[in-house]
């Protein structure tokens, strides 16, 4: 636990939620994440941080889950309304690589570097089934990024670090956020309050 509390900028000050079961998804949300800077392979990282994500947006509503994870994730994790279409893009992509890895595919390589050309806005030519594993690493930077951010909102909305809770925990909560612009951008300014940057949590996991 304490190495994803220093991977997502959480350094002391943590506090346990009155919700368990929140706790539980924080937790195990987390490990998924300290999980994807273990394995070499990146393509099985990015199934991990997308389980990540996954469990943290807690859908009730199951049917699009692709969709609605990815819309969770850029409603809350945006800085603004124009990276939020880059971060849904992105998440899908990388759900769409999840499933293709975890349900499989006849010609599972040729499968997966489809899903990559897409995610990175390649050619369908740059990027086969021999060149893969080399183009995986590309295609998990952001989306570990976003886990991260996500991770954050979560603790920050939450109360795990402090403040009131505003997590949007039911899916009518999130989907308001969609059509109220104030609404949205106040989230965001609490979610991204004492993020840290890459710079900063590189040199907190080099004190340890």
């Amino acid at each position: 636990m304490s190495d994803a509390l220093v991977l997502t900028g959480i350094r002391g000050g943590a506090k346990r939620l009155s919700d368990k079961k929140r706790w539980m998804r924080f937790r195990t949300a987390s490990w998924r994440y300290s999980q994807a800077f273990r394995v070499k392979n990146e393509l099985e990282n990015i199934v991990d941080l997308v389980v990540a994500l996954e469990g943290l947006a807690h859908l009730q509503d199951k049917e699009e889950l692709r969709r609605r994870v990815a819309l969770h994730v850029a409603l809350v994790t945006a800085k603004d309304d124009s990276e939020a279409a880059e971060i849904y893009a992105a998440v899908q992509g990388a759900y769409n690589i999840r499933n293709t890895l975890v349900h499989g595919q006849i010609d599972l390589q040729k499968a997966v570097a489809k899903r990559l050309a897409v995610l990175l806005k390649k050619k369908p030519s740059e990027i086969t089934a021999d060149n893969v594993e080399g183009w995986a690493p590309a295609a998990a930077a952001p989306i570990r990024e976003y886990t991260r951010r996500m991770l954050w909102a979560f603790a920050r909305l939450s109360g795990l670090i402090g403040g009131a809770d505003e997590w949007p925990d039911e899916d009518a909560d999130f989907d308001a956020l969609i059509f109220d612009a104030r609404e949205r951008q106040r989230h965001r300014r609490i979610a991204h309050r004492g993020m840290l940057q890459p710079s900063t949590r590189q040199r907190l996991r080099s004190m340890r």
